[in-house]
């Protein structure tokens, strides 16, 4: 399962301090496209680190979008054969 964070930011006024605007994890780069109102190729673009916006306003936002390793749940993982199954689940992070 792919999973990509949507961070968008702006600067305040105080110097190196900035609000979070949105924070949210999205399924694919089309969703990710359609919460942001942009494009799927500037999605994209912005999850490839190949396009940065030059603006001229002071407070044109940050936008973020990572790609999040795949997660696996592997259910009742056990090293010992005789050991009696829990029914907690387990996770496994793959790249």
């Amino acid at each position: 399962m792919k999973l990509y964070e949507i961070i968008v930011k702006v600067p305040l006024a105080e110097e190196g301090q900035e609000l979070t605007l949105l924070n949210t994890t999205k399924r694919s780069l089309k969703e990710c496209a359609e919460e942001l109102n942009i494009t799927y190729q500037q999605a994209a673009d912005i999850s490839s680190k190949r396009w940065r916006p030059k603006s001229k306003y002071r407070f044109s936002p940050e936008i973020e979008i990572n790609k999040i390793q795949k997660i696996i749940v592997l259910d009742n993982i056990s090293t010992d054969i005789n050991e009696e199954r829990s029914s907690t689940n387990q996770f496994a992070i793959t790249s």
